[in-house]
C-alpha cells in the first residue's frame, strides 16, 4: 500500500482528481450564484408589479421579509433591506437597458458564460467537455441577456454596480471586467 503513494501513476491520477474536484465546485458555486440572481430578477419583478398593479401598499416588503425569512429560515436574502435591493435591481437593470436602444452582444454574454462554466479543464473521462458547452450556450441564450449579464458576478458586485453606475456604458463595462477578470468587490470598487 506505501508503495501506491509513492507511485507517480497514483500522484498524477490523484492531481487529476484534484483538478476535477475543484473545478466542480467552481462550477457548482457559479451555477447557485446564477440560481439566485435569476431568483432576484424574477423576485424584483414580481415585487414592483405588485406594488403598483395592488393597494397592498408599502408594508408589502415588510411582510414579504418575514413570510420569506419563516418559510426558508436557513436561506439568506430575505431581509428587509435585501428586499428593497432586490426591488431595486430589477427596476435599475430594466431602466437602464431600455433607455438606450443598443443591443448586448450575445455571442460575448455566451462566451463568458462559458468561460465561467469551464475555468478549468473537465477531466474527459467524466462527461465530455462540448456536451456541457453547448449545454450551457443553450441555455444562456434562452435567458434574457441583461439577467445573464448580471448573473455573471456576485450579488453584492451588482448592489455595488448600481450604486455607482450612472450609463449603460458604464454597466455593461463593469460587469464584463469583473466577470472576464474575476474581480473582488474592492476592486470593483
Amino acid at each position: 500500500m506505501s508503495d501506491l503513494v509513492y507511485s507517480q501513476e497514483y500522484k498524477d491520477w490523484f492531481s487529476e482528481l484534484k483538478r476535477y474536484v475543484k473545478s466542480s465546485q467552481i462550477k457548482a458555486k457559479l451555477s447557485v450564484n446564477s440560481q439566485m440572481i435569476i431568483m432576484y430578477w424574477n423576485l424584483g419583478s414580481q415585487i414592483n408589479e405588485k406594488l403598483e398593479n395592488s393597494d397592498w401598499g408599502s408594508k408589502l416588503i415588510d411582510n414579504l421579509s418575514q413570510d420569506l425569512k419563516q418559510e426558508f429560515p436557513d436561506m439568506k436574502g430575505f431581509s428587509r433591506a435585501n428586499l428593497y435591493f432586490i426591488k431595486r435591481f430589477h427596476t435599475f437593470y430594466s431602466e437602464i437597458f431600455h433607455q438606450a436602444g443598443e443591443q448586448i452582444d450575445e455571442n460575448l454574454i455566451v462566451q463568458q458564460a462559458v468561460r465561467q462554466f469551464d475555468k478549468d479543464a473537465i477531466v474527459p473521462q467524466l462527461g465530455g467537455q462540448m456536451k456541457e458547452i453547448e449545454f450551457v450556450q443553450q441555455a444562456v441564450r434562452q435567458l434574457p441577456k441583461i439577467i445573464m449579464l448580471c448573473s455573471l458576478i456576485p450579488w453584492g458586485h451588482n448592489i455595488a454596480i448600481m450604486g455607482k453606475c450612472k450609463s449603460k456604458k458604464e454597466v455593461l463595462f463593469y460587469l464584463k471586467e469583473t466577470s472576464e477578470n474575476n474581480w473582488s468587490r474592492a476592486v470593483l470598487e
